[in-house]
């Protein structure tokens, strides 16, 4: 509830069968507010973002847009990353592997109790039904298997100016 976050849009993207498995969390920054190279270059600038990837990879990257060396005003995206099984040389843990030991072990840490889930559930109830068809704002259809899902999904996003980041690191 601040200038910096005011009117912030924030986008949920899920689907079964899309092109890819992923689950990551992506943040774009805004441009800023003075361009300062406006009037001295053209091109298309890609927006900065940091990419919180989940699973398959646990990695983290921040892209932002970087001035080429050398005489003339030219911008490429640079990336810094940090990959966690290539910085502690370990293998990735199945999604699920770790709930299953613990089951094995009777460790409940990770578990939620019949009390948890039936709140959860209380929660989101309200969102489950007709009340519900704000929140989507028209996102409907069937899509392709292996596509990145709806043409409204992506049409959501253009009213706004936005596309979709996808996992391999382009934009819708």
């Amino acid at each position: 509830d601040n200038w910096r976050w005011g009117g912030t849009p924030f986008y949920l993207r899920t689907g079964k069968r899309l092109a890819r498995k992923s689950t990551e969390i992506v943040v774009q920054f805004k441009p800023p507010a003075a361009n300062l190279f406006r009037a001295v270059t053209r091109e298309a600038i890609t927006p900065d973002r940091i990419i919180i990837e989940i699973a398959p990879h646990e990695r983290f990257r921040v892209r932002f847009n970087s001035k080429v060396p050398g005489p003339g005003i030219q911008f490429r995206p640079a990336e810094l990353s940090m990959d966690y099984c290539s910085q502690f040389a370990t293998r990735p843990v199945e999604a699920y592997g770790p709930l299953i030991v613990d089951a094995m072990r009777g460790d409940q840490t990770l578990f939620k109790t019949r009390e948890e889930t039936e709140d959860a559930w209380r929660a989101v109830m309200p969102f489950l039904g007709p009340a519900s068809a704000p929140l989507r704002e028209g996102i409907r259809g069937n899509y392709a298997p292996g596509s990145w899902g709806p043409a409204s999904a992506d049409e959501l996003l253009a009213r706004d100016g936005r596309a979709w980041h996808n996992s391999d690191g382009s934009s819708a």
